[in-house]
């Protein structure tokens, strides 16, 4: 028990907590973004909804909720890939913050994790100064800000794919040679999710060089941030990262989108110079990667979101 003698309870999540955790989200938010002075969010947590069920089928047993009389009032859930664990949402309602709750939960959740070789990653908003604190002193660390760029469509110049790369849509048939890019990129495989992407009919490309895989670009993201975004992308070679995801913004832009979004990794230098040089822009606070070692990688890959890394 969390507080007072009874008065909350932590557990295991089911699919019935979806709901009620998906709208602590912008809650929570709203609250750090007031007092930042920041434009508040008005999605009710339905666009949290679809990538919380989706964890809670493959991570179930890294999902947990603190529960009062009133209902779940805070919830945390990880991620575990091959090396990596990935602490994919902690919030709390505001009237249950500073109360211990975050704590217990991010506790509860990181039991056993990471093991001996693994590591501990978080996303977060670089201004949160309380979770930084706190993921500090769980051994994530402040690697490298992750930045929330968004800009006009369609590009004024599209670069062109880098020499020898040839675009296809993705399919579930394509589901080998994205796990060889991610064993490439990101070390470990994330089968799982990209089953989860193209189930949910996510738009997205592999790329080829002499019948091999080489690179990958979705547009959606987690779902959290609406279909305008790219990502996650990813590419064995850097220099094939910015045409991929110019590749992939100008389709964005044939379906008549005017406006798109991407979370860029600051090592990602090349991406970033693509989109600075498209007149875009930071939409909304820094991320902050915290890792309990430097992960690999990040300058061939741009984010899902803050969901799913």
């Amino acid at each position: 028990m969390i507080g007072r003698p009874g008065e909350v309870a932590l557990r295991a999540a089911t699919e019935t907590d979806v709901a009620s955790a998906a709208r602590i989200v912008p809650a929570a938010l709203n609250n750090l973004y007031a007092g930042q002075g920041r434009a508040l969010l008005h999605d009710p947590g339905d666009e949290a909804a679809p990538v919380l069920s989706h964890l809670l089928g493959y991570d179930a047993a890294r999902f947990w909720v603190a529960e009062a009389a009133e209902g779940v009032v805070g919830f945390s859930v990880g991620m575990h890939r091959g090396d990596l664990w990935f602490l994919a949402g902690l919030f709390v309602l505001p009237g249950w913050q500073r109360r211990g709750l975050g704590h217990a939960l991010l506790e509860r959740v990181m039991a056993g994790y990471p093991g001996p070789e693994g590591v501990a990653a978080v996303l977060s908003s670089a201004f949160n100064e309380v979770s930084n604190r706190l993921y500090a002193r769980r051994g994530m660390l402040p690697m490298l800000p992750v930045l929330s760029l968004a800009g006009p469509l369609p590009l004024k110049d599209e670069p062109a794919l880098a020499r020898g790369l040839i675009a296809s849509p993705l399919s579930s048939g394509d589901l080998a040679a994205l796990r060889d890019v991610d064993a490439a990129v990101l070390g470990f495989d994330r089968t799982v999710d990209h089953e989860w992407l193209l189930e949910a009919g996510r738009s997205g490309w592999l790329f080829s060089r002499r019948g091999r895989p080489a690179a990958y670009a979705y547009l959606g993201g987690d779902g959290t941030e609406g279909a305008a975004v790219v990502g996650p992308a990813a590419a064995t070679l850097s220099e094939d990262l910015a045409g991929v995801v110019a590749y992939a913004l100008n389709r964005l832009a044939a379906s008549g989108a005017h406006e798109a979004g991407a979370m860029v990794p600051g090592a990602n230098v090349a991406v970033q110079r693509m989109l600075w040089d498209a007149d875009f822009m930071f939409r909304g606070a820094t991320g902050l990667l915290g890792a309990s070692r430097p992960l690999a990688g990040l300058d061939r890959y741009v984010f899902f979101g803050n969901a799913l890394m």
